[in-house]
């Protein structure tokens, strides 16, 4: 859902950076449009981010066709010529900028997450038919292995290596062999 709400506005900084135009609308300007800003709470966890960055995307795409109104059918063409690269609205956070994505979208919805399962499992240690004493350690060890576990959690999540199922990294492969293929023919 992300990434359909903000692959119109993507298309609009595609289209400036492909005609040379990129200082009107910047990248930074861009991944500053789609940025979750503050941690959302987990009552409205999906709606409430969906409609913030809806607006920030609708506004933005307003003052740009305002500004430059004979770029809305550039537009639409260029997402048409895209698509062959593999470019849909699904699935358009794969190209967007990773950092972006990573630390102002992916770790801005895990963190309140994160908080949310820990607080219901320290209530659940308190709810324990135990002694204070026996509680008290169970929460120690739970806060001990969440430390540990949130530390290598994290180094997973930035330091992921395991794309090669994705379709975008067997494209770029497949491209590369038939491109070495006809290279090899020609020598």
């Amino acid at each position: 859902m992300y990434s359909k709400t903000v692959y119109p506005l993507f298309l609009w900084n595609l289209l400036f950076y492909s005609k040379g135009e990129d200082a009107h609308f910047t990248l930074t300007d861009f991944c500053n449009e789609i940025k979750i800003l503050q941690d959302p709470s987990i009552a409205n966890f999906t709606p409430a981010i969906l409609n913030e960055i809806q607006g920030k995307v609708a506004i933005k795409i307003t003052a740009l066709e305002t500004e430059f109104p004979n770029y809305s059918a550039e537009v639409a063409t260029l997402a048409e010529s895209l698509k062959e690269c593999g470019l849909k609205s699904k699935n358009a956070y794969l190209f967007i900028q990773g950092h972006t994505i990573f630390d102002n979208v992916i770790l801005m919805l895990l963190r309140p997450l994160c908080v949310y399962l820990k607080k219901e499992r320290i209530a659940e240690i308190n709810a324990f038919n135990l002694s204070n004493v026996e509680k008290s350690n169970a929460r120690k060890h739970y806060k001990n292995q969440v430390g540990k576990v949130g530390i290598e959690v994290n180094k997973k999540l930035s330091k992921n290596t395991t794309f090669d199922n994705c379709f975008l990294f067997q494209k770029v492969q497949s491209d590369i062999e038939t491109y070495l293929a006809g290279f090899a023919d020609n020598n």
